[in-house]
C-alpha cells in the first residue's frame, strides 16, 4: 500500500490496541513514509527509483526506434528501506518532493 494508506493502517492498529502484533509495509519511501519507518510505525517502504525508471524507458525507446529489438520486461531493482536505513539518512528529513 502506498505510505498514507500506510499510515492509516498504523493509525487503525493503534486504535486496535494491536501494536506489535501486526507488521505494516507501505511502497514509495517518500519522505513521510521514511520518517515513519524512522518512528518504527513502518517496518518498510520499499523505494523505487523513478530516474532509473525513466532513463530505462529512454534508452528501450531509442533502441526501438533504431530497429533493436527491445525485450518486453525490463527489471528496475528496487530496494528497502528498513528502520536501521531511516537511522543515518539525512534525505528522510531535508528531502522534498
Amino acid at each position: 500500500m502506498p505510505w498514507p494508506s500506510g499510515l492509516g493502517a498504523h493509525a487503525a492498529v493503534q486504535k486496535a490496541g494491536k501494536p506489535g502484533q501486526i507488521t505494516i509495509v507501505a511502497f514509495d519511501a517518500s519522505p513521510a513514509g521514511k520518517q515513519a519507518v524512522f518512528e518504527k510505525k513502518l517496518y518498510d517502504s520499499p523505494q523505487q527509483f523513478p530516474r532509473e525508471m525513466a532513463k530505462g524507458t529512454v534508452e528501450a525507446f531509442i533502441k526501438y526506434l533504431e530497429g533493436e529489438k527491445v525485450e518486453k520486461n525490463v527489471f528496475i531493482p528496487c530496494s528497502h528501506y528498513y528502520y536501521e536505513t531511516s537511522v543515518n539518512d539525512q534525505t528522510r528529513i531535508a528531502e522534498q518532493w
